[in-house]
């Protein structure tokens, strides 16, 4: 039996690459199967639409909901100071386009609110979805206001995203009334956390959803609240996903099984081939 310098190395290398592959797996959980992104299953996530983006519906609540959610509108963020001046319009985070709900009026609050149309997914119970967006909220300059600060942290606008899941049955639409034309099986809100971030500066956050039960059809929502006059909540959604856990550790293991190869054909080449450059033989 012919004895090949290598083996040890490779073998050394196979079992370094189980090794980590373990650990990393009771560090996650053992859950190795990536959520599925929302941002790529819903039609037209990055609002492409000169006016109201297509594939959403603006849905109003009750009367303190816009008609109509703007793509793109015209946002001046106040500096966060109390005598803040007026900044540069607000522009989109990702991508070319953003959806935002101002509040420029003496109300008390305005809100808007776009649900996307259901898409069509067969999925069982515990399985997992993910959506990423980028929110971003602050103060206006009308009615004569100068004070970039929210009043208290109460006053301050919140940014939602919802998942709608409905089970079998015929597609489910909404309506402008934000009536759903049947029951859904799960609806989970989740509440975008600005704690650190200043007025006017753009955050990203992942939302997580599991199902609780099998699911045939999905909807997302997106819903911004001014609680407040003179202020405003914008909302952008990252449509290619952040690298996951998984991804990241199958990048780590085909990395050692090349290093242990590479060192591999090194020992067993001669030593003048080690020294030649570009792998030109002395």
């Amino acid at each position: 039996m012919r004895f090949h310098p290598g083996y040890s190395m490779r073998k050394a290398g196979v079992k370094t690459a189980l090794v980590v592959f373990v650990l990393t797996a009771l560090a996650t959980g053992g859950a190795w199967a990536n959520p599925l992104n929302l941002a790529t299953l819903v039609a037209n996530p990055s609002f492409d639409d000169a006016s109201t983006p297509v594939n959403w519906t603006t849905t109003r609540p009750n009367s303190s909901y816009l008609s109509a959610v703007p793509v793109n509108p015209v946002i001046a963020p106040l500096a966060p100071s109390s005598s803040g001046v007026p900044q540069p319009n607000l522009l989109a985070q990702y991508g070319p386009n953003f959806v935002g709900v101002r509040n420029p009026t003496q109300n008390d609050d305005l809100k808007g609110k776009l649900v996307s149309d259901a898409v069509a997914l067969s999925v069982t119970a515990g399985t997992e979805f993910e959506i990423s967006v980028y929110g971003n909220r602050g103060r206006l300059n009308s009615n004569g206001n100068t004070n970039g600060t929210f009043p208290n942290a109460n006053s301050a606008p919140k940014l939602r995203v919802q998942f709608w899941g409905f089970s079998a049955g015929a597609v489910p639409t909404v309506n402008s009334s934000d009536n759903w034309s049947r029951s859904h099986t799960i609806k989970t809100t989740e509440t975008f956390d600005f704690t650190g971030v200043d007025p006017g500066v753009w955050a990203l956050q992942t939302f997580l959803f599991e199902t609780t039960a099998d699911l045939e059809y999905i909807a997302i929502a997106v819903v911004g609240q001014n609680l407040n006059h003179d202020q405003y909540v914008a909302a952008d959604i990252q449509t290619i996903p952040e690298p996951t856990t998984a991804t990241l550790v199958s990048l780590g293991l085909m990395g050692l099984c090349l290093r242990g190869r590479f060192r591999s054909r090194m020992q067993q080449s001669s030593p003048a081939e080690k020294l030649s450059p570009r792998g030109i033989h002395l």
